[in-house]
């Protein structure tokens, strides 16, 4: 029996890289396989609607339609709810937002985590007051909601309630590991050890105590550099981030200037993802001391990678890298987190993940494995 799924796939230009993009990537990339392979899936007819800057993944196995509205993404769902939902058996729509007039049989949305309630200083009122809304009507309105970790959903039920217990499916993201297999290595130091730091430079990812740390580990270890990858940012405030959280947290560039180590940093910013793997399998320590985190995929690229991985010591670190990572309690001081890099460093090759951990990520988190979890709840 034929089985219709729509798709919103509704990005800004400058919205197809990051997590959201990838997942939605991947996602798409495993739903294919999947239908490839899996008799109840072969009948599967999927139409993915997008927006005038066309889709981040396009496969020949699906149909394509733009949906343009001046309200951006919002506009174009609301859209595709008043004049085209009730074509499909199922309407997915992969970031949080459910439109009020949906007439598909089924709908399911994934809310990635809530940022906005952990770190509100960091998100203007007017974007929270969006996001809560939204996020209370989706749960309210779908027929499931996804979230990408455990510890996404424990969050959600603390902050809403634990009435939507049966109605949320924690699922993780998919990766597609492969894409890292190559040997582009541009952006590796010649002859030189390093730490790899992998994060868009935001306030929340407490790159700026990475570079202090580092700072430190010059004096103990002269010949080691560090490698940022990420888009990195200036120390001015901008969007909803209030100027005393930016002082707070300052800029990864900055205080790579300030503490003169311009010699010793590798500004990479965004790389191929040939080149992210040869940097993941080359590093004599990935570090990402996150102060919150929804889910994780670069702790996960670089274990499965088998690079030695220190991350900070928060349930979802602890869930998506099944434990097997080093994790830092003290997130914020340097000096702890000199002291474990330190240590991760003279534990030498026995800080790498074992054969065993890299091949059950690679297993656990492939775009196929995680499209099945996903069709049986598009699905049931």
């Amino acid at each position: 029996m034929t089985k219709s799924l729509a798709i919103s796939g509704h990005f800004r230009k400058n919205q197809t890289m990051g997590g959201v993009a990838s997942f939605y990537q991947n996602l798409l990339r495993g739903i294919e396989a999947v239908a490839a392979e899996d008799p109840r899936y072969r009948d599967l007819n999927v139409t993915v609607f997008h927006g005038p800057h066309g889709s981040p993944y396009v496969s020949e196995k699906f149909e394509y339609r733009c949906i343009d509205s001046r309200l951006g993404r919002f506009g174009s769902d609301l859209k595709f709810g008043l004049f085209d939902s009730s074509k499909f058996d199922v309407s997915f729509f992969p970031n949080y937002f459910r439109p009020p007039i949906v007439r598909s049989r089924r709908s399911v949305t994934v809310i990635h985590d809530l940022f906005y309630k952990n770190m509100p200083e960091l998100i203007g009122r007017g974007k929270r007051l969006w996001l809560d809304a939204t996020q209370r009507y989706a749960l309210r309105r779908c027929d499931a909601v996804v979230t990408i970790s455990e510890t996404v959903k424990q969050d959600v039920l603390r902050c809403f309630g634990s009435r939507w217990q049966d109605k949320i499916h924690p699922i993780w993201n998919p990766i597609a590991l492969e894409r890292l297999d190559g040997t582009d290595v541009s952006a590796i130091p010649e002859g030189r050890p390093y730490i790899l730091g992998v994060a868009l430079d935001r306030p929340h990812k407490n790159l700026v105590t990475l570079v202090r740390a580092f700072a430190k580990l010059r004096a103990r270890r002269p010949d080691l550099c560090l490698v940022l990858v990420g888009e990195l940012r200036s120390n001015r405030p901008s969007g909803p981030a209030s100027a005393a959280a930016s002082e707070r947290l300052p800029a990864a560039a900055d205080v790579v200037r300030d503490e003169k180590l311009e010699q010793h940093v590798k500004i990479a910013g965004f790389v191929s993802d040939r080149e992210l793997g040869a940097l993941y399998r080359g590093a004599s320590a990935f570090v990402l001391p996150s102060l919150f985190e929804g889910f994780g995929m670069p702790a996960i690229e670089a274990m499965a990678s088998g690079a030695p991985t220190l991350v900070s010591d928060l349930p979802v670190f602890r869930e998506v890298t099944l434990g097997a990572a080093r994790y830092l309690r003290e997130t914020r001081d340097p000096d702890a987190v000199f002291d474990a890099i330190d240590q991760l460093l003279a534990a030498g090759a026995q800080a790498r993940p074992s054969q065993e951990t890299i091949a059950e990520m690679r297993r656990v988190f492939a775009p196929a494995t995680i499209a099945r979890q996903y069709l049986n709840v598009l699905f049931p």
